[in-house]
C-alpha cells in the first residue's frame, strides 16, 4: 500500500466469489469509515446530444440490419464484484477533486493496472453505450466545452463511489442497425483482469479559472463547480488486489 502526501487509506478485504457475479455486494462486510454524513456521487454521465441534421428514417435501431440480421446487443460477459470507494477529507480546509476534464466526465478517482501508464477506461470520453445506440440514440459530441470542473470536499465530508469491476471497449452493431450518425460503432463494458491494481485519487487544496465563484452555496450538495485544480498535489496512490479487495477507503489529513 503506497500514499503520497501525508494521504492516510484504509482497507478492507473481503473474499471475492469464484467468478465476476453481477451481484457485488452479497456478503460483503461493512468498512469501518463513517458513512453517516456521506454525499454519494456517482459519477456524471455525458447524455448523448442531438443533431437536428441527422437523419434516422429508414435506418434500424432495434429491429433489423440492412441484411436481415437482428439488430442485437454484443455478447457480454458478466461484470463484477463491484468495488466500493470511499474518499473522506479530514483535513481542516476543503479538498478539491475532478469531475469533468475538458468535454469528459471522470469520477475523481483512476483505477490504473500494476505497471501500466494508463488506467483503465471507465468514464466515456465522446462514447456511446450500445444499448443507447440501438435506442436510436445519435452519436454526436459537444463542441468547446468549458473549463474543468471540480468537487469541493468540505472538512469531515465523504464521497461514496462505486466502480462496476468492468472497463470500456468498443463493439460494433449489424450493418444499418442505429442511427446513420453512429455507424454501428459503440461500446459495451467487459470485466477487467483479475490481478494489482493502483486506486489514484488526484486532489488539491487550491483551484483556479472558476467561471463564476470558486464556491458553491452553503446547502448544494454535492458542490461542484467550474474550476481547475490548483497545483499543489495532495494525490492519494492506494494498492490493492481485484477482486480480492472489494471496499477500498482514501483519507485525506
Amino acid at each position: 500500500m503506497t500514499t503520497s502526501h501525508g494521504a492516510r487509506v484504509g482497507l478492507l478485504a473481503l473474499v471475492a466469489a469464484c467468478g465476476p457475479s453481477s451481484d457485488s455486494t452479497a456478503g460483503a462486510s461493512t468498512t469501518d469509515a463513517s458513512t453517516t454524513d456521506a454525499t454519494v456521487t456517482d459519477a456524471p454521465t455525458a447524455d448523448a446530444p442531438t443533431t437536428a441534421d441527422a437523419s434516422t428514417a429508414d435506418t434500424p435501431t432495434d429491429g433489423g440490419s440492412t441484411a436481415g440480421e437482428p439488430c442485437e446487443l454484443p455478447l457480454q460477459e458478466p461484470v463484477g464484484p463491484a468495488v466500493a470507494i470511499t474518499i473522506t477529507n479530514t483535513r481542516a480546509t476543503p479538498v478539491y477533486i475532478d469531475r469533468t476534464i475538458g468535454c469528459a466526465p471522470v469520477r475523481g478517482y483512476r483505477i490504473v493496472p500494476a505497471g501500466a501508464d494508463k488506467p483503465l477506461p471507465i468514464d466515456l470520453d465522446c462514447q456511446f453505450r450500445c444499448d443507447d445506440v440501438l435506442a436510436g440514440a445519435e452519436c454526436a459530441c459537444d463542441l468547446g466545452c468549458p473549463a474543468d470542473s471540480v468537487q469541493r470536499l468540505a472538512p469531515g465530508e465523504s464521497v461514496v463511489a462505486s466502480w462496476s469491476g468492468g472497463q470500456i471497449v468498443a463493439a460494433q452493431l449489424a450493418d444499418g442497425c442505429g442511427s446513420e450518425s453512429c455507424a454501428g460503432q459503440c461500446v459495451i463494458d467487459e470485466p477487467a483482469p483479475v490481478g494489482d491494481y493502483t486506486l489514484v485519487v488526484p486532489a488539491s487544496s487550491t483551484v483556479s479559472d472558476c467561471q463564476d465563484t470558486c464556491d458553491c452555496p452553503p446547502d448544494e450538495m454535492p458542490c461542484i463547480f467550474t474550476a481547475t485544480r490548483g497545483p499543489d498535489d495532495l494525490t492519494i496512490e492506494l494498492a490493492w488486489n481485484y477482486p480480492a479487495m472489494t471496499e477500498l477507503s482514501a483519507v485525506f489529513e
